[in-house]
């Protein structure tokens, strides 16, 4: 994330899902809420077959056993 002040940009966090994995294609898509509070970004290649929601530690073993399912992450 970069935040522009004036005409200068610096870098206020760097984003990943907590179980990172090439072919994953995290970023392929991303939105932001219209109160600027939640960045939502895609990852149309996860494998994981976990379903509901989880919380970063809590999924950080994926276990690749649904081919190209596709994940949600939300910051």
């Amino acid at each position: 994330m970069f935040n522009r002040n004036g005409g200068s940009w610096s870098q206020q966090a760097y984003i990943k899902a907590s179980n990172t994995e090439a072919r994953d294609f995290f970023g392929i898509s991303v939105a932001l809420s219209s109160d600027d509070n939640i960045l939502a970004v895609g990852a149309e290649g996860e494998s994981d077959n976990a379903t509901g929601i989880t919380h970063g530690a809590d999924h950080t073993n994926a276990n690749n056993r649904a081919r190209d399912a596709g994940a949600v992450y939300l910051y």
